[in-house]
């Protein structure tokens, strides 16, 4: 069967290790990154005899507007959390019950006001249609998971001390850029690990999204890849089913 497929990246990302998979439909498989980084390289996919695209992924609302959107809604749900938590354990609400970045949070989130808090709602339906309608005529989006190779444990909370509740959530997108779209539209997504970082053994994960409802194409997709790149027996020197760990 003939399948249509291309692969779109974003300008002057280096061409690096190469598979193939088959897709199903047309096979329309899209790559958005904000910028260049170190693990595209390792993330690269070719399809033989297919053209290559450039484009990208339209939210319908831009970027600082979608992460005030969701520190309001994240931040105001964490109050409720946290007050829920609070008062069934008789706990209060502070340094000694509540770490840093989610204490600052909380403050923040006990800031947001009912209007804000239904605008935010509004961005979120706007980022859904957009999405959405992108989907309506392609099969996947390919994406890395993170924009960044493996970082050390901690990493995230690093230069983070001080920050509101605001700044440490607009860090967190900084850091992780690619799957909060497809939390807040509703789309079905899933990462796989379908490289390694060769200095540190770590996997690389690659993040696939598709339309409202096409599970399906995600699990057999998911499935041809696991069978033309094994990863169950990729590990790190260091893993939980390792015999260091006690």
């Amino acid at each position: 069967m003939n399948w249509r497929r291309r692969l779109n990246l974003e300008p002057n990302t280096p061409a690096g290790a190469k598979r193939s998979f088959t897709a199903g439909h047309h096979g329309c498989v899209h790559a958005r990154t904000r910028r260049p980084t170190a693990c595209l390289p390792l993330l690269s996919l070719s399809v033989p005899g297919s053209a290559v695209y450039v484009t990208s992924v339209q939210l319908g609302v831009d970027w600082e507007e979608f992460v005030l959107a969701n520190a309001r809604l994240w931040s105001a749900n964490l109050v409720t959390w946290i007050d829920g938590f609070a008062a069934a354990f008789d706990r209060p609400v502070n340094e000694t019950t509540v770490e840093p970045e989610m204490l600052a949070s909380y403050a923040w989130g006990r800031q947001v006001t009912g209007p804000q808090f239904v605008h935010a709602l509004d961005v979120r339906n706007r980022v859904a249609r957009s999405i959405g309608a992108y989907f309506s005529n392609r099969d996947l989006l390919l994406t890395p998971t993170l924009p960044e190779l493996p970082v050390p444990i901690g990493a995230y909370t690093e230069g983070s001390e001080g920050a509101d509740g605001r700044g440490w959530l607009a860090h967190l997108f900084h850091r992780s850029p690619f799957t909060a779209a497809f939390n807040v539209a509703g789309t079905p997504a899933m990462s796989v690990p379908l490289s390694t970082d060769p200095t540190t053994g770590l996997p690389i994960g690659i993040q696939v999204a598709a339309g409202y409802g096409r599970e399906d194409t995600l699990f057999r997709l998911a499935g041809q890849l696991e069978k033309a790149a094994p990863w169950a027996q990729r590990t790190p020197a260091v893993w939980a089913g390792g015999d260091q760990v006690g």
